[in-house]
């Protein structure tokens, strides 16, 4: 009973032996894991305490960011309110081609002007402004030569008015020895006849007077003015029995007409003998219509 014992007991040392080597070799281990773990949880906080510190940081960038992306936003908006999007698409696609004419515009100006262009450009502006000098020049001669022109133009009209005014030639005659006057009264009113011969202003002039019949008296206007002229036959003294018939004509450049007769019945009686009419080209024509009229004892106007 004591030998089993006794290997009982070696069991049990055995047993022991190698419980005490697992644990030794447990403590062991268990202490350099403990180390271990020391060192890596220490790594671990210094690497958590980083990362937590990076984390903070990127969380304030995403916030300045979210910020950003909201203003920007907020932007597109106010810009999508104001500036629909074909507007904005043709004011980009405007900008951008007139960004291209511009460089174009440069680039062929750059090309095309060199200092010799420039140079000749330069004295073709100092020519030009001297034939510019010169051309005032003349046209201030021309100015005064179109005033010179002017002037004979005018000349030249009256010229052509006054060879529309053909003469007008009136003659007067009786076969008895009776006084008769012939007075004439122009446009303007002006009566020729032998007390008033001539008028200042006008070339007309009572040409020839007879007091004493058979006789002729005549009035000449060498350039009759266009208007209606009067013509009168007067007894002024009467020397017979007989009744003077008075014979008139017209002369004028393109002829003569006869005036109608006119008989003086008292003395001192004046009697239309006809209207002379002469028009703006100098062409003469008679208005018998009134011929013979008794005007009075007066003048004939």
């Amino acid at each position: 009973m004591r030998k089993r014992g006794r290997e009982i007991n070696v069991f049990s040392v055995s047993a022991l032996d190698l419980f005490a080597s697992a644990l030794g070799a447990f403590i062991l281990m268990s202490l350099i894991f403990m180390v271990f773990f020391s060192m890596t949880t220490r790594e671990e906080g210094i690497a958590e305490e980083v990362f937590t510190q990076c984390e903070n940081e990127r969380a304030q960038i995403g916030q300045i960011l979210a910020g950003v992306e909201s203003s920007l936003a907020q932007c597109q908006a106010d810009f999508a309110a104001s500036v629909d999007a074909d507007t904005f698409a043709r004011c980009e696609a405007e900008r951008g081609a007139a960004g291209d004419e511009l460089a174009q515009c440069r680039n062929s100006l750059a090309n095309a002007v060199d200092a010799a262009t420039l140079a000749r450009c330069e004295a073709d502006l100092a020519t030009a402004a001297g034939n510019a000098a010169d051309l005032e020049i003349s046209l201030a001669q021309s100015g005064a030569l179109r005033a010179q022109l002017d002037d004979v133009s005018a000349e030249l009209q009256s010229c052509r008015e006054m060879a529309r005014r053909g003469f007008v030639l009136v003659i007067a005659s009786w076969s008895t020895n009776d006084d008769v006057d012939l007075h004439v009264v122009d446009p303007a009113g002006r009566e020729y006849y032998f007390a008033e011969r001539r008028f200042s202003g006008s070339e007309a002039a009572f040409e020839e007077d007879n007091i004493n019949g058979p006789g002729n008296e005549v009035w000449l206007h060498p350039a009759a003015e266009p208007g209606n002229y009067r013509v009168c036959y007067k007894l002024y003294n009467r020397r017979g029995l007989s009744r003077p018939e008075v014979r008139g004509n017209v002369l004028w450049q393109e002829g003569s007409i006869e005036i109608p007769r006119v008989d003086l019945a008292r003395e001192d009686e004046v009697r239309l003998a006809v209207n002379i009419v002469v028009d703006a080209n100098g062409n003469v024509a008679l208005d018998r219509s009134r011929s013979g009229l008794v005007l009075g004892q007066a003048l004939c106007g």
